[in-house]
């Protein structure tokens, strides 16, 4: 699959142990970050199944794309499309925005089947 858009990878998929904290914590998904304002892309054909607000992660999109796999782009602003419409692998889906916990700039990106998360680094080209 291609990247949602270039840039580089900080915080990669699986357990991470804070350097500030004693804590192991879970991502999910990765962090890439980018300049605010960049594309963020589909990485695969599908129809955007949510696009909204989520506490911690901003302005979300998820893309179904068939057979229970979905991609999830957080931290967004500027969205292009809306719930139900149809896209395309490589269709500007919204641009970059900033994480609301700390105002980074870059995109969250998950790939999941079903509920389950995969690393997305595993699935793309270039990452």
């Amino acid at each position: 699959m291609p990247v949602p858009l270039e840039g580089v990878v900080i915080h990669k998929f699986g357990l991470m142990k804070g350097q500030e904290h004693p804590y192991t914590l879970s991502h999910k998904g990765i962090f890439i970050a980018a300049a605010k304002g960049s594309n963020v892309k589909a990485v695969f054909d599908g129809k955007i199944s949510y696009v909204g607000h989520i506490p911690g992660f901003g302005t979300t999109l998820i893309v179904d794309h068939g057979d229970h796999y979905y991609s999830v782009y957080s931290h967004t602003q500027d969205v292009k499309v809306n719930t139900g419409d149809e896209v395309t692998g490589s269709q500007v889906l919204a641009q970059v925005g900033e994480a609301p916990l700390d105002g980074s700039s870059g995109l969250y990106f998950e790939i999941r089947h079903f509920s389950e998360p995969y690393d997305p680094q595993q699935w793309m080209k270039g990452l």
